[in-house]
């Protein structure tokens, strides 16, 4: 999966194709605080590379992209992400979101 292959070139030469909103890296800080800048791109592909996790593809978002919202666990606790392959490079993955659910938030 191009997404995953992105997440797990994190190094210094992926990181420029890795793109990570404020609100994101925020609530994920807040989540899991004390962690480091790598761990929610590790997660993220973790979490992308298991088959059972099922997402929904999120139409009409900005930047144009091909974007998908799931509900994943890390480290026992319950996330919503979000993420946008841009298009059509399909080099740059977004995360948009990364968060312990909101009320409403479901899949």
């Amino acid at each position: 999966m191009t997404v995953c292959r992105i997440l797990h070139d994190r190094g210094d030469k992926g990181r420029k194709n890795i793109l990570i909103t404020e609100r994101a890296k925020n609530d994920w800080d807040v989540a899991f605080p004390g962690g480091y800048p790598w761990d929610l791109p590790a997660a993220l592909e973790d979490v992308l590379q298991d088959d059972s996790i099922r997402g929904r593809c999120v139409p009409d978002i900005k930047p144009p992209g091909e974007a998908y919202e799931f509900m994943f666990t890390h480290s026992g606790k319950l996330m919503y992400g979000k993420v946008n392959l841009l298009t059509p490079e399909r080099k740059v993955v977004i995360v948009i979101s990364a968060h312990i659910p909101y009320k409403g938030d479901k899949l």
